[in-house]
């Protein structure tokens, strides 16, 4: 759930500043702690001991979706410095479809 929180937020202030609806600061220190709070969920669930094989092959499936996420959202910081609406749309692309992959597999989990 943290990692959708950051992917959303990330995408939010994108989208926003694309529009025009808030000032260059805003939108990329949101985009910025975005992306480091990403960071910080990645590290802190690659630090976790499967207790089974089971739970191994999940964590391997979210290891991955994490590191997809981390880095759309790298690439939106990016976008957004360089102040290139193309590769913010692009990069913003890649945030919408990391953030459907984790709301499927928090269905699956449900």
């Amino acid at each position: 759930m943290a990692m959708g929180s950051d992917l959303a937020s990330g995408q939010l202030a994108a989208q926003l500043g694309l529009q025009g609806k808030s000032f260059f600061a805003f939108t990329d220190g949101n985009v910025t702690d975005a992306e480091n709070d990403a960071g910080s969920v990645n590290s802190t669930f690659s630090s976790r001991q499967p207790p089974d094989a089971r739970s191994d092959a999940l964590r391997q499936k979210m290891l991955q979706a994490l590191s997809d996420a981390t880095s759309a959202l790298t690439d939106l910081r990016v976008a957004v410095r360089m102040d290139d609406r193309k590769q913010v749309t692009k990069a913003l692309a890649e945030v919408g479809g990391v953030l459907r992959h984790f709301e499927g597999i928090q269905q699956e989990l449900q």
